[in-house]
């Protein structure tokens, strides 16, 4: 039959056709996908770090009374006497006739004690991990963590 005048028909399709317009939809398709993940990605991304990120606190080790031992992350036992900067991971242990003080400050705050905790005789602690929160906005609140602990130690919050 022939075209008539107003019907309308299609013009035949090729199959190279097909396959350049399947290639676009699969290409337009990918992209969208790795935008959506990128999207998500920046904004847990971007999430993290405004609410979940951490920043060290600021310790100090003042020797009340004696000499303690103050190992840290070089694994090398030091003697200290009067104050010394301490950093996460430090072992700190103390003999008989020794006491000393661990203070923590805010390092965005200039001078704000966080904490305060007095070593006493005979006491050997780890110190963890010693964090605040990145931003104010933050939920998080300040975190000094201990592990291994034998002895008696006394802790002071202002």
């Amino acid at each position: 039959m022939a075209n008539r005048a107003g019907s309308l028909s299609s013009p035949p399709v090729s199959s190279r056709s097909l396959r350049q317009q399947r290639t676009a939809w699969t290409v337009l398709f990918a992209a969208f996908a790795c935008f959506c993940v990128l999207c998500i990605g920046t904004g847990l991304g971007l999430r993290y770090f405004l609410l979940d990120s951490t920043i060290s606190l600021q310790g100090i080790l003042t020797v009340g009374r004696g000499t303690v031992g103050l190992t840290s992350t070089d694994l090398i036992e030091q003697a200290v006497r009067y104050s010394r900067e301490i950093a996460n991971s430090s072992v700190i242990s103390t003999d008989r006739q020794s006491q000393a003080t661990l203070s923590f400050f805010d390092p965005q705050q200039p001078g704000k004690l966080v904490a305060s905790v007095t070593v006493r005789s005979d006491t050997a602690l780890d110190l963890v991990a010693m964090t605040r929160p990145r931003f104010d906005l933050s939920g998080l609140g300040y975190e000094v963590a201990f592990s291994d602990m034998a002895g008696r130690m006394k802790v002071i919050i202002p």
